[in-house]
């Protein structure tokens, strides 16, 4: 049985994320669906008149950034988590996130907080996140810890 401290850290957890959770739990299956190339496509202007393309992006993770953009999981400090845990590849991000607990929730955040905040300045972050399914596995490690945290 975990110590009192544990139990502690676990109300704690539960109170600071629940409420986000359930924000953004409706967004689960649609990360799940999509792949990067489907939630955005170029406009290219009206008959292709346009002279530099830029992407479109789906309505559903429009709105997914948006109210991902105003919980407590975006964390403008998100650089650090990853460079304590000397990430530094795309492999060993999914490594982390895939081994993260309730008490790595700093992690959690960063890989929410770095893939929405980068994409709001680069193309292709938004969908490379879908793609590689950073957003989806974050809700869902987030939501594995309260659940967790919410049995004792």
């Amino acid at each position: 049985m975990d110590t009192k401290e544990d139990l502690t850290q676990m109300q704690k957890y539960i109170n600071k994320y629940d409420a986000d959770m359930q924000r953004l739990l409706p967004y689960i299956p649609y990360l799940e669906e999509k792949g990067g190339s489907d939630v955005a496509h170029d406009y290219d202007g009206e008959q292709g008149k346009c002279s530099m393309a830029f992407p479109v992006y789906d309505g559903t993770l429009m709105s997914f950034i948006r109210e991902a953009q105003k919980t407590v999981f975006m964390d403008r400090n998100y650089v650090y988590a990853y460079t304590r845990r000397r990430i530094k590849t795309k492999q060993q991000e999914e490594q982390a996130l895939e081994k993260a607990t309730f008490r790595d929730d700093d992690l959690l955040n960063a890989v929410i907080s770095k893939y929405v905040t980068e994409g709001m300045r680069k193309t292709g972050v938004w969908q490379d996140a879908v793609e590689r399914k950073l957003f989806l596995n974050a809700l869902k490690k987030h939501k594995e810890n309260l659940d967790y945290c919410k049995r004792f």
